[in-house]
C-alpha cells in the first residue's frame, strides 16, 4: 500500500462519514499531509452529517398524480407569513414537489424485514420467553383535495384555507411532512399521500338526508323495531364527576388536531356515555363525530356500547382518538 493510499484510509478510519472522493480531495488540496487536512476534514464531515440527517428527516416520493410521504411526524412550528399570495405560493411548491421530487425506486434500497414473533430459550428458564412486535406499520393511502376555500381529506375532515390551521397544514407538508391533524386520524400507520388539484372550485359539503323510515330486526320478538329518531344526541345539562375514592383509572384523548389529554375516570361508574362527554368538552366545535380506540386493529365505540362501563369496554389506561364526520 503506497502513502497516498495509506493517508486515505486513514483520514477515512477518523471521519467515517468521508467518502474515499472526498478524502482523496482533501488530502490533494494539502499535498497529501495529513496533518494540514484534519481542521478541513472535521468541517467537512459536519456538512455531510446534517446532510445525511435533513435526508433521513424527509423522506417524500412524489410522482405526476401526487406525493407519498412516508414520515409520520407532527413536528413544525412553521407558518405562511399570510396573504393569499403566499398560500398560492405554497400551494404552487406542493405540486411542483409532487411531478418533480421522489426516490428512486431503482436506487437498491429494501426494506428491512425484522424478526418478530417469540422465541424459545434453550434449557430451564423460570420465566416464558418475550414476544417481540413486529417494527412494519400498516400501510394507508389517503386523498386530500385542494379547493380554492380550503383543504378536503378523504376522511370527511375539511379545513379552510385562510385559517391558521389551513396555513399550517400547507406549510407542513410543503417541508415533506405529514401534518399532525392528518397523522392522528391514522395512528401506527404509514401513510402514502395523493394530492388532488381542484383550486378552480370551491368545496361545498355533501348534503345527506336522513332516513325517516323504521326497520326490523330479522328473528325478533313482535313489534320489535328501530326509528331513525333513536340516535344519541349530546345532553348539554350531563356533568361528569370523578370520584378519588373509588376505583381509579384514567383514559387518554387526542382531538384532532394530534393533541393529547388525559382524563382520571372511574371505571366501574363512568361509561361511554360519559367518555363522549368528555370528548364534547374536549372538542365542542364538533357537532357529529366518532371514537376511535387505537388498539391493534382500531375499531370504533358504537352507539350500543354507551350504556356499557369503561371497564365492561375495557377502556382503561386506553388511547381515543376523536375522529370527525
Amino acid at each position: 500500500m503506497d502513502d497516498k493510499q495509506f493517508n486515505i484510509r486513514r483520514l477515512q478510519s477518523l471521519f467515517p462519514q468521508l467518502s474515499t472522493a472526498q478524502a482523496c480531495d482533501i488530502l490533494e488540496r494539502h499535498n497529501w499531509n495529513l496533518e494540514s487536512t484534519l481542521k478541513e476534514a472535521e468541517s467537512s464531515t459536519v456538512k455531510v452529517s446534517n446532510l445525511c440527517t435533513n435526508t433521513e428527516n424527509n423522506p417524500v416520493r412524489g410522482s405526476e398524480h401526487g406525493s407519498a410521504q412516508q414520515k409520520d411526524t407532527s413536528h413544525t412550528n412553521a407558518t405562511i407569513p399570510g396573504g393569499r399570495g403566499d398560500i398560492e405560493k405554497v400551494l404552487e411548491g406542493l405540486f411542483t414537489q409532487a411531478s418533480q421530487g421522489g426516490i428512486d425506486k431503482n436506487s437498491g434500497i429494501e426494506p428491512q424485514n425484522a424478526f418478530y414473533g417469540r422465541g424459545r430459550r434453550l434449557g430451564h428458564t423460570e420465566h416464558p420467553s418475550p414476544y417481540i412486535a413486529s417494527t412494519l406499520r400498516q400501510q394507508r393511502d389517503v386523498s386530500i383535495t385542494l379547493y380554492r376555500n380550503g383543504i378536503s381529506m378523504d376522511n370527511g375532515m375539511f379545513i379552510a384555507m385562510d385559517s391558521p390551521e389551513g396555513k399550517e397544514f400547507l406549510e407542513t407538508m410543503h417541508q415533506g411532512y405529514i401534518p399532525s391533524s392528518l397523522a392522528s386520524q391514522y395512528p401506527d400507520c404509514e401513510l402514502n399521500v395523493t394530492l388532488l388539484d381542484r383550486l378552480e372550485l370551491d368545496y361545498k359539503p355533501v348534503s345527506y338526508t336522513a332516513f325517516k323510515g323504521e326497520g326490523h330486526c330479522l328473528r325478533a320478538k313482535e313489534g320489535a323495531s328501530s326509528t331513525a329518531g333513536g340516535e344519541f344526541r349530546f345532553d348539554a345539562s350531563r356533568s361528569f364527576h370523578f370520584e378519588p375514592s373509588e376505583d381509579t383509572s384514567f383514559i387518554c384523548m387526542l382531538n384532532t388536531q394530534g393533541e393529547r389529554r388525559e382524563f382520571k375516570v372511574n371505571p366501574f361508574r363512568h361509561t361511554v356515555e360519559d367518555v363522549y362527554h368528555l370528548a364534547h368538552g374536549l372538542q365542542p366545535d364538533l357537532e357529529r363525530f366518532s371514537l376511535v380506540v387505537r388498539s391493534i386493529p382500531p375499531y370504533n365505540l358504537e352507539n350500543s356500547m354507551r350504556s356499557q362501563t369503561i371497564q365492561e369496554a375495557k377502556l382503561s389506561r386506553a388511547v381515543i382518538t376523536i375522529r370527525p364526520f
